[in-house]
């Protein structure tokens, strides 16, 4: 039997339609929540105008007190949307709960098109986020640095010394992918979008030696000469890791804490 891939999932909506349904569950939560609810909004690529056919729709509802569920996610005419139901400390703690991955999904709430709003809940969590504590992005760096990058730099000289060249280019794209996000941290930035992320961050200031030579080659998708991976490769790790020098980070200890 032909399968018929007109019938399958995810399928397309219109930044129209996206919108019109954001208006119907906001509705919806204020009359089955009535006064426990603080703000809704809209965030993600819907919120910031950059929505495309297959994007879905991701919304979140602030309540005082818990409504019994943490998030719906579901299908409906062949889209996706998904509301997650937050208490306000709850989400204030969320994003400042920093780890390598904050330049990408740390800038959902800075750009919140917002529903429902009687108490400006919005501009005090977008005043939360960029008023972060300089200590504690410098210590998510150091987490980024020892706890994902370093570990993954030892998968890859591992698959070198193996001589496995299809795990080095996995590997390979998995440093470049870190050295994005921590060259988010170092300037304290949230990219707009995982899709603008490596063009908006090859734009900040402070871009370690190696970052824009090992992104071109991956942008190229000429991956298939392990020497000139493994040059690129390395010559960004040692630029990642004079960055982190160069900010005071301490990659090793001078005692075992356990």
């Amino acid at each position: 039997m032909q399968n018929d891939y007109s019938l399958t999932l995810p399928g397309t909506a219109t930044r129209e339609q996206r919108l019109e349904r954001a208006q119907s569950v906001a509705a919806n939560a204020l009359e089955r929540y009535g006064e426990n609810v603080i703000a809704i909004g809209v965030y993600g690529s819907t919120a910031r105008g950059f929505d495309e056919p297959y994007s879905d729709l991701e919304m979140a509802v602030v309540v005082r007190e818990s409504v019994g569920v943490r998030r719906y996610e579901f299908y409906l005419d062949g889209w996706k949307t998904e509301v997650e139901f937050w208490q306000p400390d709850a989400l204030l703690k969320y994003v400042r709960d920093l780890d390598i991955t904050w330049p990408i999904w740390g800038g959902q709430f800075l750009h919140v098109l917002s529903l429902y709003d009687p108490q400006n809940f919005w501009a005090t969590l977008r005043a939360w986020i960029e008023e972060m504590p300089d200590e504690m992005l410098h210590e998510a760096l150091r987490e980024a640095l020892v706890g994902e990058f370093l570990e993954h730099v030892s998968k890859y000289r591992n698959a070198r010394l193996r001589g496995d060249a299809s795990f080095m280019r996995w590997v390979a794209w998995q440093l470049a992918w870190d050295a994005v996000c921590i060259v988010g941290l170092a300037n304290r930035t949230c990219y707009t979008s995982r899709v603008e992320a490596v063009r908006q961050s090859l734009a900040l200031p402070l871009i370690p030696q190696g970052y824009s030579e090992l992104i071109a080659l991956f942008e190229s998708g000429h991956l298939t000469d392990p020497g000139l991976l493994d040059e690129r490769c390395e010559r960004m790790v040692a630029g990642i890791l004079a960055m982190g020098q160069a900010l005071s980070i301490e990659f090793e200890v001078q005692e075992r804490p356990i």
